[in-house]
């Protein structure tokens, strides 16, 4: 019998036993599809327990690409959804990927999610994309989430916020990306610094009266 033979049988309680010795005694965790994750893990109790073992007792973890593709299975119900959003959070952002990171947190659904691990640190340094975060503080719905990750010098060194930047949201007539601007420059910045940029006409007389 192939896998996708028993993974069916294992969720019949008269099949179950025999399905599962013979599933274990003929497969590992390398030989699980998403297709064959997505069947057991969303069926039931004794599918899902399996499956979990199988990777537990190899000391591997379950693929991030499983996960994202049950993320997207009709089969998930709606109430689950949150259930493997926290397991997609344990991953780091290059298992998951950065592109869907990106997209997944233009997506209403994942939104809360995905600005949760980015808050947490999930991209940093040179794996952040600084311009694409500075972008986000343009989109009301995401700006506060984005100013955190900015704000967060473990994630962002204040050299990556710039002053240009910072300068430029002064100007801005939202009052929390003045506000931001304003604290993050007098936390990070000395006046030698201001010094600097006032060659370029972006001096502290520019919006900062």
């Amino acid at each position: 019998l192939g896998l996708p033979a028993l993974v069916r049988l294992l969720g019949a309680s008269e099949t179950a036993k025999a399905a599962e010795k013979k599933l274990k005694a003929s497969f590992g965790p390398d030989d699980i599809d998403a297709e064959s994750f997505i069947v057991l893990w969303t069926g039931n109790r004794n599918q899902q327990k399996l499956v979990t073992k199988l990777y537990e007792d190899a000391k591997k973890k379950i693929p991030a690409r499983h996960w994202l593709t049950l993320l997207e299975d009709e089969r998930l119900p709606r109430w689950k959804q949150s259930e493997v959003l926290r397991m997609l959070g344990t991953y780091t952002g290059q298992e998951i990927g950065i592109e869907w990171i990106k997209q997944g947190l233009l997506d209403r659904r994942y939104t809360d999610s995905v600005g949760s691990w980015l808050q947490a640190g999930m991209l940093k340094g040179n794996a952040l994309d600084v311009d694409w975060v500075k972008g986000l503080v343009m989109r009301p719905r995401l700006r506060a989430m984005a100013l955190a990750v900015l704000g967060n010098p473990k994630l962002v060194t204040p050299t990556r916020v710039g002053l240009p930047w910072l300068l430029a949201m002064v100007r801005q007539a939202d009052e929390s990306l003045h506000r931001f601007a304003h604290r993050y420059m007098l936390e990070h910045f000395s006046p030698s610094d201001f010094k600097a940029t006032e060659g370029g006409g972006t001096g502290p007389s520019s919006g900062l009266d």
